[in-house]
């Protein structure tokens, strides 16, 4: 079973993964591969490296930029000014001569 991370999610123990792709604060992108309790994570910038589960999820919860999923605020309506309505056709305009 292969996973894919392309957006930052929670990540917990109780979910399997055996492949994950990310990127870190850095910049770097890494993949990180799980076997029996090993993380070979392969980057781009700091190459190859080897470690526990449980330090890699210390690891990858603190190398993960923090995204806001919060909501936007509703923007505030916006009123356009009416155009000045051209005289009717046929309509006798008051000239004072």
């Amino acid at each position: 079973m292969v996973d894919s991370v392309s957006a930052v999610k929670p990540l917990t123990v109780d979910k399997p993964f055996t492949t994950l792709n990310y990127t870190t604060k850095d910049g770097e992108h890494v993949s990180a591969t799980k076997n029996n309790g090993i993380v070979t994570l392969v980057g781009d910038q700091n190459g190859t490296r080897q470690m526990p589960v449980d330090e890699f999820l210390k690891d990858f919860l603190n190398s993960v930029p923090v995204v806001n999923n919060a909501p936007a605020p509703a923007q505030a309506p916006v009123e356009t000014p009416k155009a000045p309505t051209a005289p009717e056709v046929g309509k006798k305009l008051d000239v004072a001569a």
